[in-house]
């Protein structure tokens, strides 16, 4: 029998994120700038929170499990409840970040483009003209829009 081959993760420095080759640089205003530097220092914090958050769960967890009484329950609880409440203040601020962020032109025209969505077409004809008109759509011959 052959042994088994566990592959190992690779480390962390040794993965090399995939950054475009180009990295634009917008100018900001001061006012930006310290917005952008309050965002990271806030989500730094926040992702520090988080980690101790989850080894005070893990502690908790453990006393909880070996004392089984209900206040280390009751506590393991609230701290679940304070954790989760965490990540999603961590999404609120990166959602909070985008609203103040102003989107960059390229970005903005592509975001248009897909705004270009038409539900709840009504067509006004016969039958036969709407077999018509998909006839010519699948031969290519279509006209989108009479004035």
């Amino acid at each position: 029998m052959a042994p088994l081959v566990v592959q190992e993760e690779p480390r962390e420095e040794e993965v090399t994120p995939n950054l475009p080759a180009v990295i634009e640089e917008i100018e900001l205003s001061k006012e930006d700038r310290e917005a952008e530097e309050d965002f990271y220092i806030t989500r730094e914090n926040t992702k520090q929170l988080l980690e101790k958050g989850q080894e005070a769960l893990d502690g908790i967890l453990r006393i909880a499990a070996g004392s089984e009484h209900p206040r280390a329950y009751e506590v393991a609880a609230n701290l679940l409840k304070t954790v989760q409440d965490m990540n999603a203040g961590l999404l609120k601020l990166h959602e909070q970040r985008r609203q103040l962020v102003p989107v960059p032109e390229p970005e903005k025209k592509a975001a248009d483009e897909v705004k270009q969505v038409t539900n709840n077409n009504v067509f006004i004809g016969s039958t036969q003209e709407f077999l018509d008109m998909l006839e010519a759509r699948e031969q290519g011959n279509v006209i989108e829009h009479e004035s």
